[in-house]
């Protein structure tokens, strides 16, 4: 009897393991992915993008020449400076050119959640700060005011006083962008200089008021940031301004005196929604637009996903493997089985799928 039951014992647990989680992967929803704005910066003048949007233009000088307006060039945006100035040289889009299922209040957004990616870079290394006389850069993700000194909102910025804290990260701003003190850490882990060529991308979920963050550095060129895998960086829950009305998005180059001119280049600016499809049920190798999909590749599977948390067990209920998968990943599997696939996706709905790799 002992020796029976430590031969059953393994298959129990999986049993209960099983069980469990087909238990909670009744509840997953499909969901379905809406572009509520694009722009790939390739026009030949500042009114593009999907929905159309013309950008205006914000300027502050603190000593020196006025910098030029900011212009689309080799299919990107350039925000220019100009050498021996120190300023402040910006671009807003209004929102309320976003389409549906946008909402300018967070709070109130018509949809489970919002991603933004993107890529922007400098043409210098050694951000420092946003005070008068300082070098950095911004993503204006969300502002309730196209104002330097005033303005509340979210962003991704890149600066740090040394090489070691220099970073990427997610930020919000308060009563504007004109000092450093103004900006806190949100999510502060993507180490690098402005000259790199990164990917980003941004989600906020709304039922929990979580943000995530995720980068990759792409190389010597942008890579187009709706594709490829990414490192996930962590999450954090902020609501300072997910009641505020929020008004524009934009870019933001604060720079100080410099011997040679200074540019900021931001491409592939685009915002997407995901929301519940009520009209059917999970489907793992349909539509790219649900919530995930599996397929089969040399050594593995490969998921698609918006965001999710994948676990991989073997029969006995062991876990092998934890990744955190953007977009895409490849899952590697070297031994032959039956394996389960664990996919935490956001707003706590769990789904379960079992493989096998003959």
């Amino acid at each position: 009897m002992k020796t029976n039951y430590k031969i059953l014992k393994p298959f129990r647990t999986l049993l209960i393991l099983v069980i469990l989680f087909c238990s909670v992967s009744i509840s997953a929803q499909s969901q379905v992915e809406t572009t509520v704005f694009t722009d790939d910066f390739s026009g030949s003048n500042l009114s593009g993008g999907t929905p159309a949007v013309t950008y205006s233009f914000l300027k502050q000088v603190i000593s020196g020449t006025e910098p030029l307006n900011a212009f689309y060039n080799s299919g990107m945006l350039r925000i220019p400076g100009i050498k021996s100035s120190v300023f402040r040289n910006g671009v807003f889009g209004n929102l309320s050119a976003f389409s549906t299922p946008f909402n300018a209040k967070l709070s109130e957004l018509e949809a489970d959640s919002i991603v933004w990616t993107f890529n922007f870079r400098a043409n210098r290394e050694t951000t420092n700060g946003y005070n008068d006389a300082e070098f950095g850069i911004a993503t204006i993700l969300l502002s309730d005011a196209a104002s330097f000194s005033s303005a509340n909102g979210y962003a991704v910025i890149c600066y740090g006083s040394t090489s070691a804290n220099r970073s990427f990260r997610l930020a919000k701003f308060t009563n504007g962008l004109d000092a450093t003190s103004k900006f806190t850490d949100i999510i502060n882990v993507f180490t690098g200089g402005a000259n790199l060529y990164p990917s980003i991308r941004v989600t906020y979920i709304k039922s929990t008021s979580t943000w995530k963050f995720y980068a990759r550095n792409d190389g010597s060129s942008f890579a187009d940031p709706k594709n490829g895998t990414f490192t996930y960086f962590g999450s954090a829950v902020d609501n300072t301004f997910v009641n505020n009305t929020m008004t524009h998005f934009g870019f933001m180059l604060n720079c100080k005196s410099y011997t040679s001119d200074t540019n900021l280049d931001v491409d592939n600016f685009s915002v997407r929604t995901y929301h519940p499809d009520t009209t059917s049920g999970l489907d793992r190798l349909g539509n790219i637009n649900k919530r995930y999909r599996l397929s089969m590749v040399n050594d593995g599977v490969n998921i698609k996903t918006i965001s999710a948390k994948v676990s991989i067990y073997d029969v006995t209920g062991r876990e092998k493997n934890t990744v955190n998968v953007a977009e895409e990943a490849n899952l590697t599997i070297k031994e032959k089985g039956i394996y389960l696939l664990k996919i935490e996706l956001p707003d706590a709905v769990t789904a379960v799928e079992k493989i096998i790799i003959q």
